[in-house]
């Protein structure tokens, strides 16, 4: 973990998850999970990326702060972070093949979802439950953007409007799961340590996604999306068989 080639990887890991997300609003954070998972171990994987996530979360909420629709958000983070706490308990104690197969079925259901096979879209009346279900998602290992992409387009949200609240109600799902995570005793100083050098490779990350965001439209966001999704599909997967 601590040698040069570890280090390389883990901040190109990072890179990639913060440009995924900054373009598609969602995916980078599970290919990331999907890949941690698959070089080290479940556990590792979910206390690893609970700080780094939520600093590179954070980072992209400043960023696009004036984006950000705080109605939704407030109606989502009600249920999101108690939720998200609650589930993260239980998992800290589930076993590494539990958490495998729970990141199986999320990106499955993203991908089908983002493809357009699994069509559904939920009423606004529904968006804080929704919060609260794509707090339990993340909980177990992330994939809290299948829940809250249909919630914020329920609210009419596209492009960085989207991407923003998605990253302000991440913020504190992410907070939520951290804090469990350590009261269960899976995260510990080196995973703070790991993620925040993380964080800062996504905040690179999002960054280099923001360049490039101009350039993409909704068409070719979506695009993005289904790949990031595809390839987090295929690491749970080969987390499952090794």
């Amino acid at each position: 973990m601590s040698d040069p080639l570890s280090l390389l990887l883990l901040g190109l890991l990072g890179l990639l998850a913060g440009t995924l997300t900054t373009l598609a609003g969602q995916g980078g954070g599970l290919v990331l999970l999907g890949a941690l998972g698959l070089l080290y171990d479940p556990h590792t994987a979910l206390a690893w990326t609970a700080p780094a996530l939520l600093l590179g979360n954070l980072h992209r909420a400043l960023l696009y702060r004036r984006e950000v629709d705080r109605r939704t958000a407030l109606l989502l983070l009600g249920g999101a972070a108690p939720a998200a706490f609650l589930v993260g308990l239980l998992a800290a104690g589930l076993p590494p093949l539990a958490l495998g197969i729970a990141l199986v079925g999320v990106g499955g259901l993203g991908l089908l979802s983002s493809t357009g096979r699994l069509r559904w879209r939920a009423p606004t009346r529904a968006v804080p439950w929704m919060g609260a279900l794509a707090g339990a998602l993340t909980g177990t290992g992330g994939g809290a953007g299948v829940v809250l992409g249909p919630a914020l387009m329920a609210r009419g949200l596209a492009g960085r409007p989207y991407v923003a609240t998605m990253a302000t109600v991440a913020v504190a799902l992410h907070s939520s799961r951290l804090l469990a995570y350590g009261l269960g005793g899976v995260a510990d100083a080196r995973a703070l340590q790991v993620g925040v050098g993380l964080a800062l490779a996504i905040t690179a990350g999002n960054l280099l996604g923001d360049r490039v965001f101009a350039g993409v439209g909704d068409r070719a966001q979506g695009r993005v999306q289904q790949v990031a999704l595809v390839v987090s599909l295929v690491l749970a997967v080969g987390e499952l068989w090794a």
